[in-house]
């Protein structure tokens, strides 16, 4: 009788320390904190279009073409500018180019991190958040290293704003995640 309580308490005492892997990487990922340096607004991209023979062109050269079938369409010609790939775009989008700065105390680094973005407008309405993976492979304890990542084809407007955190915890959407989604049993 003796032995079946003491082997009850070691599983007990046992099953007190086990963590899911989830928690695991949550635990490791404590060990990171992060820091926005810089954000840069890129300038606008050009979009490529396609002509009417599918090569694609640049937004200038589709201005030049646009000029000159205006100039057309002034001297009473027909024109075609759907065919030219002319339909309206809708907004420009911007490449948003992010510094920042992650540091690690601890033992055991991971080979990254997943940074939530965050971004809003002028009156701090959430305009969408981001998730972006940075390489943080072989960082030694007290180690801070800059980072330097990109975000393609975002929406910017004067007066927004951009915030990198680090989520604690296992997030609820853990598995959009690159480090608990490869940690996945």
């Amino acid at each position: 009788m003796t032995f079946a309580c003491l082997a009850s308490f070691v599983l007990t005492i046992v099953g007190c320390n086990i963590k899911s892997t989830q928690e695991q990487v949550a635990a490791a990922r404590a060990q990171y904190t992060v820091t926005l340096n810089d954000v840069t607004a890129a300038e606008e991209l050009e979009p490529e279009l396609e002509n009417e023979a599918g090569l694609a062109e640049s937004a200038a050269e589709a201005a030049e073409i646009a000029s000159a079938t205006e100039e057309a369409a002034a001297e009473g010609e027909e024109t075609d500018e759907g065919a030219m790939g002319m339909e309206d775009e809708g907004p420009q989008s911007t490449n948003v180019l992010f510094d920042i700065l992650v540091s690690f105390q601890g033992k055991n680094p991971l080979d990254g991190i997943t940074v939530d973005v965050t971004h809003v407008d002028e009156d701090e309405e959430e305009k969408g958040v981001y998730l972006q993976f940075v390489d943080t492979a072989g960082m030694l304890d007290g180690e801070t290293r800059q980072v330097d990542f990109e975000l393609e084809g975002v929406a910017v407007e004067d007066g927004d704003a951009f915030s990198v955190t680090l989520a604690s915890g296992v997030p609820a959407n853990a598995g959009d995640y690159r480090e608990f989604s490869q940690a996945s049993p």
